[in-house]
This record gives structure tokens, sequence and C-alpha cells, in this order.
């Protein structure tokens, strides 16, 4: 009788005289030889998986440490790059052969890796140095029109901007700022870093308000947007298009501004960005003031950016 054998031992080849012996000790080595087989199957999936999963927080990481500082909220866009991501973020691409280079070593070990993510990261450093700095390419124009203004014996009208606290029927953001586009009868000037629409359920409220802004276009007011260069891509600037308000925007570099000037009488100044997370769930704060001749102080310096600061050209 054969000694018994170990799981993963291959048979060796030996002459026995019982035919029916020698079919046997080959179909088991050829079993042995089946399990090894699986063994190993299971094994490059289980490597796949788990490099797979440790390019995702690679990139997610990467991300992090390149990411411009302030610009969280496209941290998503950047792990995930699109072509149009890829042009707001110039990292990007270098982000992505940083992954590549590191990629190699996903299934040598931890230690590799991290040699890997160190010196990858380490060239992106040097190469960024060696980049010359990113210039506005607008025209360069002193600002000249901040200087301070007192405003004495004013009747003023001032209306707190919360979020995400509850207004009367959606966040206390969007109830106040709605009411104030749809006030807008000649003139709705909006300068915000960037309008980023939402098609999921949950933002339908912040949706109302980027539609309250095309139907100012409609009805024929004097709508004017300027935003960062963070806008200017093909993903989002598309579906302003299809909100026909592509044609009133307009891009100026390094806007971090939120406000809205109304008919030269009422204006927002706050923090919120225009996405659903900033009008209806971020910790915000903002103001609505109606006077004259505050709106008026922020409209001049906002037409200012239009005439002389924004750039027409959209992609």
């Amino acid at each position: 009788m054969a000694n018994a054998i170990g799981p993963w031992q291959e048979l060796q080849p030996r002459e026995v005289a019982d035919p029916f012996v020698e079919r046997t000790v080959q179909r088991g080595k050829g079993l042995v030889l089946f399990s090894k087989a699986c063994m190993h199957q299971r094994e490059v999936e289980r490597r796949r998986v788990a490099g797979a999963r440790v390019g995702v927080e690679l990139r997610e990481h990467l991300a992090r440490l390149f990411v411009p500082a302030g610009h969280a909220e496209g941290l998503a866009e950047v792990a995930q790059p699109d072509a149009g991501t890829r042009q707001v973020h110039g990292g990007a691409e270098r982000l992505n052969r940083i992954v590549e280079a590191a990629g190699g070593a996903q299934t040598r070990g931890s230690r590799a890796l991290h040699a890997a993510i160190k010196a990858a990261t380490a060239a992106h450093q040097r190469e960024q140095k060696a980049q010359p700095r990113a210039t506005s390419s607008g025209p360069r124009v002193p600002f000249t029109l901040g200087r301070p203004q007192t405003f004495t014996n004013a009747q003023v009208t001032v209306q707190p901007l919360l979020t995400p606290d509850q207004g009367r029927l959606t966040s206390m953001y969007v109830d106040n700022v709605l009411a104030l586009i749809t006030s807008a009868r000649r003139r709705l000037y909006m300068q915000t870093q960037y309008v980023h629409p939402s098609d999921q359920p949950g933002d339908r409220n912040f949706m109302r308000l980027v539609d309250a802004l095309a139907e100012a276009v409609k009805r024929g007011v004097d709508v004017r947007l300027i935003t960062s260069q963070y806008e200017n891509t093909p993903q989002y600037v598309e579906q302003l298009h299809k909100l026909g308000l592509s044609g009133v925007l307009r891009i100026q570099e390094r806007v971090h501004n939120k406000g809205i000037v109304v008919d030269s009488g009422t204006v927002l100044v706050s923090s919120q960005n225009w996405s659903a997370d900033g009008t209806l769930r971020n910790r915000d704060a903002g103001v609505i003031i109606r006077h004259a001749g505050i709106a008026r102080y922020f409209e001049q310096i906002f037409l200012q950016d239009w005439e002389k600061r924004a750039d027409v050209r959209v992609k």
C-alpha cells in the first residue's frame, strides 16, 4: 500500500505491477495538481482584489496630499479624474503617474509599496518645484475699489443666513436666497467659487436655486455670473449650458467670493458655496443686506471684476 500523501505533495512516478493501482496513482497526482492550480488561482484573485483596494486607497491618499488647499470638495473628482478634472487640477495627470509607479509594488508587500509611494511622491514634489507658478490668464488690474466706506443714519435690514438651520420650507439659506433671486427685476450679479448642479433626489432644494437663476435669465433680467476656474470644465460648463446659464458665465481665477447683488438695492454676502452641501448641509453663515448704498458698494466691485478681470472664454 502506498504511503499517505500530504495535501500539496506531488506524487512521484514509480513502477507498479497492478494497472489499476497505476491509474489510481496518476489520477491522484492529477487531483493534487488541480488543487494546486485552484489555490494559485485563488491567490492571484486575492492579490488582484487587494491590489485594487490598495490602489483606490493610494489614489485617495495622494489626492488628499496634492489637491489644492481649500478645495477638498473636489477630492472625489481628483481621486477618479476625468478629462474635465484634469484641466482643473493640473496635478491629476501627475497623480496618475504616481499611482502607476506605485502600482507595480502592490503585490510585492507593504514595504515595497510604501517605498514606491515615497519615491513617486518625491518625484512629484521635484516636478512641482520645477513648474513655473500658475498665473491668471486675465489682465492684471490693480484692486482699487475696496476702500472702507461708512454709512451713517442708514436704515438697514439684515437677514441672517445659516446652514444647515431649518427655514420655513427648506433651509434658512434656500428660503431666503430663493426669494431674493425671484425678486430680481432688472439686474442680478452673482460671484461665487462655483455652481455644481446635482441630480440627486436629496439635493432638489439646492437645484431650486439654480433653476431660479436660469428662470431670471429667461424673463429678461440682466444676469451675470462670475465663477472661479474650478467651474471651467466640460463637465460643469455643459450642465450650465443645458440650464441656459453658460451664456452669462465668465471665469475669473482665484475667486472665493459668495455674493449676489440684486437691482442695486440688496446684497448677499456669505460663506456658502453653491453646491448641495454648501446650501443645505454644511455649517456656513451669511447675511442679506437691504440698503442701496451698501449694495452699490459691492456692485461696482463686481462690475470691475466682470469688465477687467473675468474672462469671457469658457471651455
